[in-house]
């Protein structure tokens, strides 16, 4: 079983591989989609690009963030830096949030001010086929973060994944409103299409950013660890030998760490090594057999004042 200096470094190195690749691939789609809706005049694919413009900046910051967070607890952090990335997250959310208003407030205008009724562009094609190799790198993308996601437990490659995700089926949509607008060209009323698949793409990316900041808010506000957790670490604490009872038990989160204190009840009659030893029994083995189980603060009660002390779980 590995310790926790090298799940943390692996970790860290994990997340920043992927915070790398996705640097990469947002800066790559940030410029076709951009240089597509200018070039085939599409406000679609044109706010399609603005949104991976601001992926590029969150995956920027997510790659100086996991530097941060990576680094060991200090004077003034002795807690360590994890929720950094908590923090890094919730204003990642926070700028897909504005991204979205932002998207609906300029498709809105557009409808209003007759816009969208404006000659089509006659590299309409080719907008076409910048948003199908869009929607298979991002796809491809969401994945590759998902399945980075499910082996570390970041938070922030959780809340790209569903990004990437979000994004793939607005440039679906943009896709699919495309497509319309190339085989109903004459059609000058149909064009309205244009600004309302851009509302319906702001509207996804909306709902995701207020998603995702649920549950960082969580998170950053000490938000205890998962039921299924909590009774697998109390069954653990039972376990070890000398442990009468669980007086006091609580967790919190911090990135895909955790943080526990627990009281236990011993015998009356025990020598301070015999529950000091009991003590760092449960430490042992609840941090050996649980990866995120950063740090246990463990207290020792007698037993005959057990229903002194409160249930907490």
């Amino acid at each position: 079983m590995e310790n926790g200096n090298d799940f943390s470094d692996k970790y860290y190195k994990k997340v920043g591989k992927f915070a790398l690749i996705q640097l990469g691939s947002n800066i790559l789609l940030t410029i076709i989609k951009l240089f597509g809706g200018i070039f085939a005049a599409s406000s679609a694919l044109l706010s399609d690009g603005i949104d991976s413009l601001g992926d590029c900046l969150t995956s920027l910051v997510s790659t100086i963030a996991n530097k941060k967070a990576s680094k060991k607890a200090d004077k003034d952090h002795q807690f360590g830096h994890e929720k950094i990335e908590n923090f890094v997250t919730l204003l990642f959310s926070i700028f897909i949030i504005l991204s979205g208003v932002l998207l609906i407030y300029d498709a809105i205008m557009s409808m209003i001010n007759g816009d969208y009724k404006e000659d089509l562009s006659p590299n309409l094609i080719y907008a076409l086929i910048i948003s199908i190799v869009a929607i298979i790198v991002k796809l491809l993308l969401g994945l590759a973060v998902f399945f980075g996601y499910k082996k570390t437990k970041s938070p922030l490659l959780k809340a790209q994944s569903l990004d990437h995700f979000l994004d793939s089926i607005g440039t679906f949509l943009t896709c699919v409103a495309l497509i319309v607008l190339f085989l109903n060209q004459t059609n000058v009323a149909l064009r309205i299409i244009d600004p309302i698949v851009s509302i319906v793409i702001a509207i996804i990316i909306l709902t995701g950013g207020i998603r995702i900041f649920v549950d960082n808010s969580a998170s950053l506000l000490d938000k205890a660890c998962s039921k299924e957790l909590n009774e697998k670490i109390k069954t653990e604490i039972l376990s070890v030998s000398g442990v009468l009872h669980i007086d006091l038990l609580r967790s919190r989160i911090a990135s895909n760490r955790i943080f526990i204190e627990v009281e236990v009840s011993v015998d009356d009659n025990l020598s301070l090594k015999e529950a000091h030893d009991i003590a760092e029994n449960i430490k042992e083995k609840i941090i050996s057999n649980n990866n995120e189980v950063k740090g246990i603060s463990v207290h020792i009660n007698p037993y005959s004042h057990k229903d002194q002390n409160n249930d907490i779980f």
